[in-house]
């Protein structure tokens, strides 16, 4: 039988603070009925578009502390000493615009 993963949904802690979230409740039990040996905990959070109690509802556990997860799931990128992450893995779903190479003169290069 293969592990069971474990996986946090981790909360934003890039300032300015962030509500994105990787999976809203229902995505995540729709992940869970696609990927039955997924196991799912949230991390606490007051500022997170979904409530923690949507994800309860749902049937996911919220924790303050998600440390004993495998794998770490965000949307941006946050400061290393947020995790005792040893040998975890962390995903991040950020976007990064890409600035144009524009030719001529920058501002504040007069």
């Amino acid at each position: 039988m293969p592990k069971q993963i474990h996986f946090a949904i981790i909360k934003e802690r890039k300032t300015p603070p962030d509500r994105r979230v990787v999976f809203s409740p229902e995505k995540l039990k729709e992940v869970v009925k696609k990927y039955p040996d997924a196991r799912f905990t949230v991390e606490s959070s007051e500022i997170r578009i979904f409530p923690d109690e949507a994800y309860r509802e749902a049937g996911f556990e919220v924790r303050e502390d998600v440390s004993q997860c495998d794998v770490f799931l965000g949307v941006k990128e946050v400061p290393l000493l947020s995790f005792n992450s040893g040998e975890k893995i962390l995903f991040l779903f950020t976007y990064y615009k890409k600035a144009a190479i524009q030719p001529g003169p920058v501002a504040g290069n007069s």
